[in-house]
């Protein structure tokens, strides 16, 4: 069994080591198989310890998951940040959601190039169930929906060199 994001107790000192192990697999993905990835060799290109390692997390699997979840919840710590951050479902929060994720574009197409986009998609829809199904009159299937559109439309939007703006693809997807 994984752990999930809740499984492990956050700190400032233990999130430096958890994001420093979830760099080190994004790196190890350049040349080697998530499959075929040791935890000896994440923990010697981080530093720490193999117990360390399993102190956080029980496969190399939870800790990839567990990085792009910190991506995540950085969304939307700087989505609340924002004067329209309460607000869902609208040009600039939506805009603003393509914007945030175009930063982490060569990540999302690596892990979709190497067979790994199901991670993504596993982290957004835990995201959605946590934090945004109020939104969705109690409907799973319309917030799945939503969600599993937006991912793909952000997706065609990379492979196509982002030829809209943020803004304008908002607009597109809402219909404005």
């Amino acid at each position: 069994m994984d752990l999930t994001i809740n499984d492990v107790k956050k700190t400032a000192r233990n999130r430096i080591t958890r994001m420093r192990i979830g760099e080190a697999i994004i790196k190890l993905l350049d040349k080697t198989p998530l499959s075929e990835i040791r935890v000896a060799t994440i923990s010697q290109l981080t530093g720490i310890s193999r117990m360390t390692f399993y102190r956080y997390y029980v496969s190399k699997e939870a800790a990839l998951k567990d990085y792009l979840m910190e991506i995540i919840y950085l969304y939307k710590q700087e989505s609340n940040n924002r004067a329209n951050g309460s607000q869902f479902r609208t040009v600039e929060h939506l805009a603003f959601t393509f914007d945030f994720f175009a930063h982490f574009d060569k990540l999302i197409l690596k892990l979709e190039n190497i067979g790994c986009y199901k991670y993504i998609v596993d982290c957004v829809n835990e995201f959605f169930e946590k934090e945004y199904h109020q939104y969705f009159n109690d409907s799973v299937y319309d917030m799945y929906q939503y969600c599993g559109g937006i991912m793909n439309v952000f997706l065609k939007w990379i492979h196509s060199d982002r030829k809209e703006t943020p803004r304008m693809l908002a607009r597109i997807v809402l219909g404005d």
